[in-house]
């Protein structure tokens, strides 16, 4: 039993490491190329109203919290490669999506919900993963490497993503960032799977252990939503410059 799950199988490898590192790199450069500009894209260059900008945002946490008890499911049947590899599939289409998201009218929020489909299933498995393969002894050494990894991309990324949108467009940044998801992915199709098996029970939720968790997660909410919608437009509509709010954020 290791916290909640059973594990049939695990390889302990330097490459294994090594792709988790990749992964969120490319992943977090990608992410925080176009993350920031998301809310601006649709309130500012798509016209959308704020209350639909909010939507899109409450329908991707929905869809997160949905595709978090999905993932357990899939992963104790199909494997922790199998949800990574089905995450990235939803998420590539999302971005696709975001091109043709003129012809969708008023189901443009099917991308926000796509994409926070995709999260759940990511960082579930990915989590999973590395609490299987980072050996106790070393534990901090590696997942602090694994915080490095991705804050890397995430202090670069929205500088670089502004430096697109004033000398191209979004259209083009979006491409980059897929390009980039792509890349982060590529390392995850030479890896083993993992199954594990999951003791999970919808009932464990509501388990009066857990109520001492969630005002600090419910917290951590809030901030994200801040950060991530109001905080952007904000800035945006007081300093006017993509460049700006990109070396702000940077």
């Amino acid at each position: 039993m290791f916290n909640g799950y059973s594990h049939r199988f695990v390889h302990i490898k330097s490459s294994d490491m090594f792709e988790m590192y990749f992964l969120l790199a490319f992943r977090a450069l990608g992410f925080s190329m176009m993350g920031v500009f998301l809310p601006l894209f649709l309130f500012i260059e798509k016209g959308f109203a704020f209350d639909q900008v909010v939507l899109f945002y409450t329908l991707m946490s929905i869809a997160f919290v949905i595709s978090c008890l999905l993932a357990l499911k899939a992963i104790s049947k199909y494997g922790v490669k199998f949800s990574i590899v089905v995450s990235y599939f939803i998420l590539i289409g999302s971005f696709i999506m975001l091109f043709f998201i003129d012809y969708l009218n008023g189901y443009y929020w099917f991308i926000g919900f796509f994409q926070g489909l995709s999260f759940g299933l990511f960082w579930i498995a990915f989590h999973i993963d590395a609490a299987l393969h980072i050996p106790k002894k070393n534990s901090g050494k590696y997942s602090g490497l694994i915080s490095f990894s991705s804050v890397v991309g995430a202090v670069i990324g929205p500088i670089i993503g502004a430096l697109v949108i004033i000398f191209f467009s979004f259209e083009i940044l979006f491409i980059i960032s897929l390009v980039l998801f792509i890349i982060s992915f590529l390392p995850l199709m030479f890896s083993k799977n993992i199954f594990i098996k999951t003791n999970f029970n919808f009932k464990q939720m509501f388990n009066h252990d857990h109520f001492k968790y969630f005002f600090g997660y419910f917290a951590q909410g809030i901030r994200y939503t801040v950060a991530g919608i109001f905080w952007p437009i904000f800035v945006f509509l007081i300093l006017g410059s993509y460049i700006s709010l990109g070396w702000l954020t940077t």
